[in-house]
C-alpha cells in the first residue's frame, strides 16, 4: 500500500482518518440532521469502519484521498454494517 503523498506514515494516515471522520460524524448528526450524534462507542465504530475501509479502497485505487465526500459516501455501508453485525 502507498500512502498518499501529503502522508509520510501510517500513524499520521490513521490521525488524519480520524480527524476527517470524526468531523463528518458531527457534521452528519449535528449540521445535516439537526438531532445529537450518538455515543462515543458508535462514532469510534464509525471511525474505524472509515480507516479500514479507506486502506482497503486504497489498494485498488491509490489515487484514492480520504475527504469528507469519502466519509460521507460511507454512512449508509456503515449503517448496514451495523444491522448486519447484530
Amino acid at each position: 500500500m502507498e500512502l498518499p503523498e501529503d502522508i509520510m506514515n501510517l500513524r499520521d494516515l490513521n490521525k488524519n482518518i480520524e480527524y476527517i471522520a470524526e468531523d463528518v460524524w458531527a457534521r452528519i448528526f449535528g449540521l445535516t440532521l439537526s438531532v445529537p450524534c450518538p455515543n462515543d462507542r458508535a462514532k469510534a465504530l464509525f471511525i474505524n469502519f472509515v480507516s479500514k475501509k479507506y486502506k482497503e479502497d486504497l489498494i485498488e485505487n491509490e489515487e484514492l484521498y480520504v475527504d469528507t465526500e469519502y466519509c460521507y459516501n460511507l454512512i449508509t455501508e456503515f449503517i448496514n454494517y451495523l444491522v448486519d453485525r447484530g
